[in-house]
C-alpha cells in the first residue's frame, strides 16, 4: 500500500461529503469521523469545508 497525505481544503471536504453520504447523517452523527454533524440533514460543501478550515487532513491508501 501507499499511503497519500491530502491536506487541500476542498479535497478533503470533498472526501467527508462522499463519506457522510456513504453512512448517512444518523450515522455520521453517531460515527467519529472527526466532524460534529448538528441536524438531519446533509451539510454542504462549505459548511464541511468551513468546519475542517485547514484543521483536518485525510491519509488515502492506495495500492502500489
Amino acid at each position: 500500500m501507499r499511503a497519500e497525505l491530502i491536506e487541500d481544503p476542498d479535497e478533503v471536504a470533498r472526501i467527508y461529503e462522499a463519506l457522510i453520504e456513504q453512512i448517512g447523517v444518523a450515522n455520521a452523527k453517531a460515527t467519529k469521523i472527526g466532524l460534529k454533524v448538528i441536524g438531519d440533514r446533509m451539510p454542504t460543501h462549505q459548511q464541511i469545508r468551513g468546519a475542517i478550515a485547514g484543521r483536518r487532513t485525510v491519509v488515502r491508501l492506495r495500492p502500489r
